[in-house]
């Protein structure tokens, strides 16, 4: 493929090689690519520009069965790896949002949202940026149930792969305090950190003073999972806390464990900076809700959306 515009050499590099058992599939899922990219927030009639054929051949990519989510996905991740090789360091993200289908009820394969009223599809991904929040792509995107810490923090890991999580619940501890944020609290204060906190609808823009107090401590498995005898889980915990927050704005307190072992305040701070890389994909979410409205499109089954999704 010569003398190609740059909306198309990104679409090459993303997905030509993706092994959907034709080689035409795989040239139209590069044509599919580019003219979607062109005008991301367009109807698919829209973005085909009132080309008949190219519409119809849409519609067959997203509901050809021979074309799974996975194979799909597989050429990107793989471009993605090969621009992390380029880095010294990487922080793969993961967050889970929701594609709510509830709009369109003859969709196929949906299946039940946080709200009970609500159809659609799970969205968990991953995807990689530097330290310094430069998105090098995505890596992996499910849609299953996520996982529990314990599940995280027992999978084998490659040397210098780290875990770094924010916690959700008061778990148990292996210390006197029994709890984990109550560990924490009777922790010294290490540093008084500061934050600017960029305004927030009627929240005008502050600067928030916070304590850090850091430490290794030991989880003890969720009482719900005994009969899997898991084990102890040895971690490392950092805790920030807003000292004076405005009376009309939620204090920040984060609580992050992390395998990353964590001496001092340098080394804490570099992991409150690594969480703060969760907002790129926040971003993103919102891109392909808003910017690419992922939700409207009426392709008929789950299926077809998982493909339109991973396009």
């Amino acid at each position: 493929m010569n003398n190609l515009s740059t909306d198309e050499t990104w679409a090459v590099t993303e997905f030509a090689d993706a092994e959907l058992g034709d080689l035409r599939r795989t040239q139209r899922l590069v044509e599919l690519a580019t003219v979607l990219a062109q005008r991301p927030s367009a109807s698919l009639p829209e973005a085909c520009g009132g080309d008949r054929a190219l519409l119809q051949a849409t519609y067959r990519c997203f509901d050809n069965a021979a074309v799974a989510p996975p194979e799909l996905l597989q050429s990107p991740s793989d471009a993605t790896l090969l621009r992390l090789s380029t880095v010294p360091g990487v922080v793969a993200v993961q967050d889970t949002t929701a594609v709510d289908g509830t709009a369109h009820p003859t969709t196929t394969g949906l299946g039940p949202l946080t709200h009970p009223a609500h159809r659609g599809l799970p969205v968990h991904t991953t995807l990689a940026f530097t330290p310094e929040r430069v998105p090098l792509g995505l890596l992996a995107q499910i849609g299953n149930r996520e996982a529990d810490v314990y599940d995280l923090c027992l999978v084998p890991r490659p040397a210098g792969v780290e875990v770094l999580v924010r916690a959700a619940w008061d778990r148990r501890v292996v210390h006197a305090e029994q709890y984990l944020w109550a560990a924490l609290a009777a922790r010294p204060i290490a540093a008084s950190l500061t934050l600017q906190v960029p305004r927030r609808g009627a929240q005008a823009a502050r600067v928030a003073t916070r304590t850090l107090r850091f430490g290794p401590l030991t989880l003890r498995p969720p009482r719900h999972r005994a009969r899997e005898r898991l084990p102890l889980m040895p971690l490392w915990a950092i805790q920030v806390l807003e000292d004076v927050p405005p009376a009309e704005a939620e204090p920040i307190a984060w609580l992050l464990l992390t395998t990353t072992v964590v001496p001092d305040v340098a080394t804490a701070t570099r992991c409150l900076d690594w969480y703060g890389g969760r907002w790129g994909i926040a971003v993103w979410q919102k891109i392909l809700k808003s910017g690419c409205q992922i939700a409207a499109r009426q392709l008929g089954t789950a299926e077809g959306l998982e493909r339109c999704l991973v396009l």
